[in-house]
């Protein structure tokens, strides 16, 4: 059974820092600068690219695919499409950040044309985004914490993760990360982390990377979701408010040790 482990951990940062994995990112207008400078305090390197035209040069040159509806239009799904062809023929790993699925029908409908082309590595959303992916429904309302609430989207993540081939990872105030049967639960984080525009994106992106340097998908996700709580639970004992903690979670990515990693776990 897997588990959170310090080493791990530690062992994906550190090729993450030493090989600097490129990591393509069709992302959204609103969270690009989080997503890309955590990539790049992290250790890994961003592109962000949507032109249809240049696709295919950048995917054969990438180690890493995340994917993001945040801001979606019809020329972008053809982006991602096309993008995400390309990577299953080449084996790259994609994640996908299926924003506002269940607010409407394109939005879920796109998510799920990308996830039926079973090439998605890890799809990470919210817990509402994740029920809209399996019901195929809208759904506006929030999902509340309570353990029947809990419960249902464990079964519709398991639900998800074998019809699509799928890991997926639930963010809340506690993260699920899930592949078939097997869940692990990460408490780790702030509650801060939820008033700041882009965080789960920006794990999104932290996400691809770690796959780019691990091939045990599940074990890389486990890791890069444990890994960013961390960072998130460590600055905020020194920050005023949302602000200065947005700010002091890129630096801590940047300079993040070992010996924090191991002290927090």
């Amino acid at each position: 059974m897997t588990m959170i482990d310090a080493d791990n951990i530690c062992d994906d940062l550190q090729k993450i820092r030493s090989k600097s994995p490129l990591i393509h990112n069709i992302t959204n207008f609103v969270t690009m600068d989080i997503m890309a400078n955590s990539l790049l305090t992290l250790g890994a390197s961003p592109i962000m690219a949507h032109a249809s035209s240049e696709i295919e040069e950048v995917v054969k040159a990438v180690q890493g695919i995340n994917i993001n509806i945040g801001t979606l239009e019809d020329s972008w799904i053809k982006a991602m499409i096309k993008t995400a062809t390309i990577a299953k023929d080449k084996k790259i790993p994609v994640v996908l950040d299926p924003v506002g699925a269940g607010f409407t029908q394109y939005r879920t409908q796109a998510a799920l044309a990308l996830l039926d082309m079973q090439v998605i590595t890890v799809v990470r959303g919210n817990a509402s985004e994740i029920l809209s992916l399996v019901s195929g429904e809208n759904i506006t309302k929030g999902v509340d914490n309570n353990e029947n609430d809990i419960n249902k989207v464990a079964d519709a993540a398991k639900h998800l993760s074998s019809a699509f081939n799928t890991i997926v990872v639930i963010t809340g105030q506690r993260d699920y990360i899930i592949c078939n049967e097997e869940v692990i639960t990460v408490e780790y984080g702030h509650s801060w982390m939820s008033k700041v525009t882009g965080m789960g994106c920006a794990l999104s992106s932290v996400i691809a990377a770690f796959l780019a340097v691990n091939n045990n998908y599940f074990r890389a996700s486990v890791n890069a979701v444990s890994m960013f709580g961390i960072v998130g639970q460590l600055v905020a004992d020194f920050s005023a408010g949302p602000a200065s903690f947005k700010t002091n979670f890129i630096d801590k990515l940047h300079n993040i040790t070992s010996m924090e990693i191991k002290n927090t776990l």
